[in-house]
């Protein structure tokens, strides 16, 4: 992760918006998608996946819902074919953070995350 998207956590945390846990939750996902995938992800190409994710987190934390998206919508984001790898990343974001994260918030991290890597890795076949 570079200085900017670090940054970027940093500001959320200290505006009081997230907290350490989620920081450090944040930061260690961000570990796994980098090392997993081999992408360096920047302010530029990570913003969105940041913001949404320590929100989300927080929302979770705090024990507020969040309306799922538009089934057409979420079909279209299962089309990716990066959305298969997103149940063991939830399981171990979840393991990491010590929360649960709903399905309303998995469809919307699923397409923040897709988005992501069909933009860094394109078409890449793994």
């Amino acid at each position: 992760m570079d200085s900017n998207l670090a940054k970027r956590l940093e500001i959320l945390k200290h505006a009081g918006e997230i907290d350490v846990k989620i920081h450090d939750s944040v930061q260690y996902f961000l570990g796994i998608l980098e090392q997993k995938y081999d992408i360096q992800l920047t302010a530029h190409n990570g913003a969105a996946l940041v913001t949404h994710l320590a929100m989300a987190l927080a929302r979770i934390d705090k024990g507020k819902d969040v309306q799922g998206m538009s089934s057409q919508l979420m079909s279209e984001v299962e089309k990716s074919k990066y959305y298969n790898d997103l149940t063991p990343l939830i399981v171990e974001l979840e393991r990491h953070s010590g929360l649960v994260i709903p399905d309303s918030e998995q469809g919307y991290l699923a397409l923040h995350l897709a988005s992501l890597l069909e933009n860094i890795k394109g078409g890449e076949n793994e």
